[in-house]
């Protein structure tokens, strides 16, 4: 039994695949119980615009199961399979969970909004009860590496969003951002965001549309600017100069006849989007219209590069950071066999002393035999909870786990659990 991560990325896939792997929001809990009947003791699914992860603990074989429970066999032929998707087992797995908390497998190299996606996750699959205690442990590491390389680095400094950098990328297309019209295709929380970027450059002239009036109306709320009806989204394209698109859509919401006759209205005025979503919102052939531009997550990417300098170099401080985490929930690891051999140990001796007591004391009755259980179980939680401590908290835990060892004579039963296995290949 080990850890292990099966994914995809924007390192790995371009958005033309990634959109065909894609797991949709209201797919991702009937996914967890497809994964536990895969044979994902635990599991959570991390699905944003720029990956599709599934972190769990199986064993060797589960991680090819669990892209079957996805469907990613029927989707792509083997050799595409292996081209664009990678599974990490052990430390491996953790330490990209890690990295990718961090936002240091980010396409913003160390965005924030990142975690909270990782956060949404482990909460949903709490929900559907495949958060064992595994994750748990590994996800509680991987918050506070993320807590301290924001802390105790720069790489968050000046916060950059995919959202803050497509709103740029509009800037070196139309200098006077602020007098340009931009109409919201989604209310999401990567459409908010792009929405407060366009605002801080003194955009005015916002329109959302979104298939939720009370979200267009939350979000204007908040931004500024007119809900527009859903329906009347091919209209809307008629005054925008800049159309930002970032819904949770299956399939394109944006289609090439809608934009084919919204050009003709507009009298070929340039029409510019950005295409925030995975799958694509806006249809590929809208592209190939003459005046038409659009601008997918890949091709925002490669702008993306313009904001590595300082960063990169506060990225090796963070991954430092990973490291000594890490190394942390490998010593945390390391203890548990010997805390799960001594509390075996202490409460077969309990069970032990409980029915010898018991078969002397016939008179008693039901209510005295639990108080009496009850005291055999408190006095063993009360023995074993401080030494419990100091061997969770030494620093010098290999040492002290052996001496409990070699004081209880607990030795290495290999039939029981083993926590090495937990993280380790």
């Amino acid at each position: 039994m080990q850890l292990f991560v099966v994914g995809t990325s924007h390192r790995t896939a371009g958005v033309d695949v990634r959109e065909r792997l894609a797991v949709g929001p209201a797919s991702i809990e009937p996914l967890l119980g497809r994964l536990r009947d895969a044979g994902a003791r635990e599991a959570l699914v991390l699905s944003t615009c720029n990956r599709i992860e599934v972190y769990g603990f199986g064993e060797e074989d589960t991680p090819n199961r669990v892209m079957g429970a996805l469907g990613w066999p029927d989707v792509l032929p083997d050799a595409e399979l292996a081209a664009h998707v990678y599974v990490h087992g052990g430390v491996d797995a953790a330490r990209h969970l890690f990295r990718v908390a961090a936002g240091l497998d980010s396409m913003v190299l160390g965005e924030s909004q990142i975690l909270g996606q990782v956060k949404a996750a482990a909460a949903l699959a709490e929900r559907a009860h495949t958060l064992g205690g595994t994750l748990r442990r590994v996800l509680e590491r991987a918050f506070g590496a993320a807590k301290r390389v924001r802390s105790q680095t720069a790489i968050g400094e000046a916060p950059v969003s995919v959202s803050s950098v497509a709103v740029e990328l509009v800037q070196h297309v139309f200098e006077d951002v602020a007098e340009r019209s931009v109409l919201l295709v989604g209310a999401s929380a990567t459409g908010r965001l792009a929405a407060q970027s366009f605002r801080a450059r003194g955009c005015s002239r916002l329109v959302v549309c979104s298939r939720t009036a009370a979200s267009a109306r939350a979000l204007t709320t908040e931004v500024g600017g007119q809900a527009w009806p859903w329906e009347r989204r091919g209209e809307a394209l008629d005054t925008a100069d800049v159309v930002v698109c970032a819904t949770s859509a299956p399939d394109a919401v944006i289609d090439e006849s809608m934009v084919r006759a919204a050009m003709k209205r507009r009298k070929q005025r340039p029409l510019l989007f950005l295409d925030l979503a995975v799958p694509r919102d806006v249809a590929v052939g809208a592209a190939l219209l003459p005046n038409v531009f659009v601008y997918d997550l890949d091709a925002i990417g490669r702008v993306v590069e313009r904001h590595r300098g300082q960063r990169a170099r506060e990225a090796e401080r963070a991954e430092l950071i990973v490291d000594e985490e890490l190394a942390r929930l490998g010593r945390a690891l390391e203890r548990r066999p010997t805390l799960q051999r001594l509390r075996q140990r202490a409460d077969e001796i309990a069970a032990d002393e409980i029915d010898r007591t018991l078969a002397r004391l016939p008179e008693l009755d039901e209510a005295g035999r639990r108080s009496v259980t009850a005291m055999a179980r408190a006095i063993v939680n009360k023995l074993l909870h401080e030494p419990s401590v100091r061997l969770r908290q030494a620093d010098d835990a290999e040492a002290l786990a052996q001496a409990v060892d070699r004081l209880f004579d607990l030795g290495h039963d290999e039939s029981r659990p083993q926590g090495r296995q937990v993280v380790g290949p």
